[in-house]
């Protein structure tokens, strides 16, 4: 842990989560939107606690293209983003 952020996230099916960038504006993908993870997709012969290669989020009120599921849930591939940031010569996470 570094100045109070855990240096990995844990994710789970039907976790909310909020969006922390704007990765679409005109989509309205953009940060501070709550959502649903439905899925989570990891390599071919990976499983948990492997970093997974992507993860299907639901947003209801989306209108541009998607994932359709069975369920007919509109979904949206986002995939892993690694940030760092260096303050004072201190790398805070990576």
């Amino acid at each position: 842990m570094t100045k109070g952020l855990e240096s990995q996230l844990l994710l789970t099916k039907n976790a909310r989560v909020m969006l922390r960038v704007n990765l679409w504006i005109e989509a309205e993908l953009v940060n501070s939107s709550v959502r649903t993870i439905r899925d989570i997709v990891f390599e071919e012969g990976q499983d948990p606690p492997s970093l997974s290669i992507a993860i299907l989020i639901e947003f209801d009120d989306y209108t541009r293209p998607a994932i359709i599921s069975a369920e007919g849930n509109k979904l949206v591939l986002i995939i892993p983003a690694k940030h760092t940031w260096i303050r004072k010569k201190e790398t805070f996470c990576s």
